[in-house]
């Protein structure tokens, strides 16, 4: 049993600490947790405000929000304390210029706690990766597809020992920022995490296949990866690049693979070119027109001209995806796969809410 799970249930004691409920709300604002926050996520939907009236709440308030975000428990309530957020394993963020890591923290941290507790409730046998590339994946996938898609990428991952969870719950605002995909390592798991919040399937199977890669190219022996923006080549880092090559040959068969043409396609013809590379490539017609527009818009020689090869690659992509939403696809493959009898309560809840999931509705089906 993981500390996740032993710590599900009784409250520590507070000792002496008199902290009360408004210090304790401020700390946590001060660190970018406000209250509406805390309230709606970290605390049980029972939370009230008659309930923070009684002697103790902010004693077990405290002992929801640490087993939520990996904040020690005895500074929430001892403001002679330093608050910090503990860390899982050890992060090693890719980030933008501009961007300072701790940005990244809460968002974070917070991914770090789902992913322990999924991986403690996924029960397949993790697979060997010893012999087995970007080419034998989409092999692979291809002996019962067409072309690699985001759902088949899912059934990749999930047989072979990996979960794959999509969770945007994290507080807004306060100069705080998400991230497009992270990995890291839960006990002896990989586990992906994506928050790029795009509804785009295409897209989002690009981010879980650099994900993928980061982990079959051992990029996360000591470490877990936190990349705040992934785009094709766009990175400087040599295992940022590596995983996008990955990522380009798991979707295309071939490293880099370019869909480019001098013509200036409508949305219409569009269509027809990413259909005709499609048959003829045996790959995805929607990432098709995604590498297009990733090139097109890369040589763009303005923001206006950018921003109409993105109108267009979207136009276009409502036609292979309609209004599929991708974090929906994703975490509905994780609400099969679990073993969610295994978690506590308090934890199923965290879960549900992290990942919009309602493990209820799925158990009268």
């Amino acid at each position: 049993m993981t500390q996740t799970e032993c710590i599900s249930g009784a409250v520590p004691s507070s000792g002496d600490r008199t902290i009360d409920i408004k210090a304790f709300y401020q700390r946590l604002a001060g660190l970018g947790f406000p209250r509406k926050f805390v309230r709606e996520v970290l605390l049980p939907d029972w939370w009230c405000d008659e309930y923070e009236q009684q002697g103790g709440a902010v004693v077990e308030a405290a002992a929801y929000v640490s087993r939520r975000t990996n904040f020690d428990f005895s500074a929430l309530l001892d403001e002679g304390q330093s608050l910090f957020l503990r860390k899982v394993a050890n992060p090693c963020y890719k980030i933008r210029q501009g961007t300072q890591e701790g940005s990244l923290t809460n968002a974070s941290a917070m991914a770090e706690r789902v992913a322990e507790l999924a991986a403690y409730a996924y029960t397949q046998p993790l697979q060997s990766f010893d012999h087995i590339d970007s080419k034998a994946i989409h092999k692979k996938i291809l002996v019962d597809s067409d072309f690699v898609t985001l759902e088949n990428l899912l059934i990749f991952c999930w047989e072979s020992g990996i979960p794959v969870i999509h969770t945007n719950c994290f507080p807004k605002g306060t100069g705080q920022k998400k991230f497009d995909g992270m990995v890291g390592k839960y006990g002896d798991r990989p586990v992906i995490l994506i928050s790029n919040n795009r509804k785009s399937s295409a897209w989002l199977a690009f981010i879980v296949a650099h994900e993928l890669g980061h982990i079959i190219c051992n990029h996360i022996k000591d470490s877990s990866i936190i990349d705040e923006k992934i785009e094709p080549n766009e990175q400087e880092d040599e295992q940022e690049l590596e995983a996008d090559q990955f990522a380009i040959e798991v979707l295309f068969g071939r490293k880099n693979a370019g869909y480019y043409s001098l013509e200036n396609f409508n949305a219409s013809s569009l269509v027809s070119y990413a259909k005709a590379w499609c048959r003829l490539d045996h790959v995805n017609p929607a990432s098709v027109v995604l590498n297009y527009a990733w090139f097109k818009a890369k040589i763009a020689i303005s923001e206006t001209t950018k921003r109409s090869v993105w109108a267009i690659a979207n136009q276009a992509l409502k036609e292979f995806e309609g209004d599929s939403i991708a974090s929906q696809v994703i975490n509905q493959e994780l609400a099969q796969r679990l073993a969610w009898e295994t978690l506590s309560s308090d934890n199923q809840a965290f879960l549900e809410r992290m990942t919009g999931i309602e493990v209820g509705a799925l158990a009268s089906h």
